[in-house]
């Protein structure tokens, strides 16, 4: 099984990054706003001299478990985008 690199997000805007295999391992963590699944191949110019990658990201709603599709905007608190995760287009 291949091994996942997942950066998220808790409610105080803190950033933890875990490399699991497990992924029912990260949606039991109370604190799990948002997890990175995959990228889209698209960057942006970050203003700074570097580029940011626009992250397609899942969101976890903990009561009900829905899972839907959004994606990264700078305003949006619980949405990520880490330059420096690893990861691989398919």
């Amino acid at each position: 099984m291949r091994r996942l690199k997942i950066t998220f997000e808790n409610k105080e805007g803190r950033r933890h990054t875990f490399v699991t295999q497990n992924f029912s391992e990260l949606l039991s963590n109370e604190e799990i706003v948002a997890i990175v699944t995959d990228f889209l191949a698209q960057e942006q110019f970050a203003g700074n001299g570097e580029f940011e990658k626009i992250v397609k990201i899942r969101i976890v709603e903990k009561k009900t478990q829905k899972l839907f599709s959004c994606y990264h905007y700078k305003n949006e608190r619980y949405y990520i985008a880490n330059k420096r995760m690893m990861g691989k287009q398919s």
